[in-house]
C-alpha cells in the first residue's frame, strides 16, 4: 500500500494576497484613526503651567497690512495656535479653531492662529480663502521669533494665556479644538473674576 504525500501547500494567488493586504491596511488605518481621535481631545493632553509664566510680547503682522502685539489682547483669555500652511496636522485643526472662536463669541476669549510661513500673512490668507476659514484673525510672525518667545519648535502647538498675559497651559500637537468640554473650560476661565 502506498501513501501519497500532499506536497507543499498551494501558493496564494496575487489577488488573494492583495485582498489580504487591503484588509490589513484598513484594519491598521481604523485603529490609527480611533487612537488619533481619542488623543485629539484637548483636555486629555493639555499640560498646565504652574506657576503661570508671563509670555513675551510678540509683534504680529496682520491681514490689514499692519502689526499688533500680544499685549494688545490683554484682558482676554488667548488661545494662541502656532501653525504653518505646509503642516498637514495644522491645516486639519484650523476649522476646529474657527468653530471654537464661534462658540465663544461674546466672551472675553480670542483665538489667535499665528502662521510661521516664510510668506507670512499672505500664505495664511490664501489658505483661509481656499478652505472657507472665517472668524479668525490673519496673523503671522517669523518662526525664529515665535520659537524664541515660546521655546517650542514643533508644529502645531497651542499656548493658553490668561487675561494678565501669563501662560497657564500648553498643548503640543494637533487637537479637536471645537471639543465641547474644552470650550466650556475656556468660557469658565474667561468668566472667572481672578483672572
Amino acid at each position: 500500500m502506498s501513501v501519497s504525500h500532499p506536497g507543499p501547500p498551494p501558493t496564494p494567488s496575487a489577488g488573494v494576497l492583495m485582498r489580504l493586504a487591503l484588509v490589513a491596511a484598513i484594519l491598521v488605518l481604523t485603529l490609527t484613526v480611533a487612537s488619533a481621535e481619542q488623543l485629539a481631545r484637548p483636555l486629555d493632553r493639555l499640560k498646565t503651567i504652574d506657576p503661570r509664566t508671563p509670555v513675551a510680547d510678540l509683534t504680529l503682522a496682520t491681514g490689514e497690512g499692519g502689526t499688533t502685539r500680544l499685549s494688545d489682547f490683554r484682558g482676554k483669555v488667548l488661545v494662541v495656535n502656532v501653525w504653518a500652511t505646509w503642516c498637514a496636522p495644522c491645516r486639519k485643526e484650523m476649522p476646529g479653531l474657527a468653530r471654537l472662536q464661534g462658540f465663544l463669541e461674546g466672551e472675553d476669549v480670542k483665538v489667535l492662529p499665528i502662521a510661521v510661513d516664510r510668506e507670512g500673512v499672505a500664505a495664511a490668507e490664501q489658505f483661509f480663502a481656499a478652505n472657507g476659514i472665517a472668524g479668525l484673525p490673519l496673523l503671522a510672525a517669523p518662526a525664529k521669533e515665535v520659537v524664541a518667545a515660546f521655546g517650542e519648535d514643533r508644529l502645531p502647538y497651542t499656548v493658553l494665556i490668561d487675561k494678565k498675559g501669563r501662560e497657564f497651559a500648553r498643548l503640543v500637537g494637533p487637537a479637536a479644538w471645537d471639543d465641547t468640554e474644552f470650550a466650556i473650560l475656556i468660557r469658565t476661565i474667561a468668566r472667572s473674576a481672578d483672572e
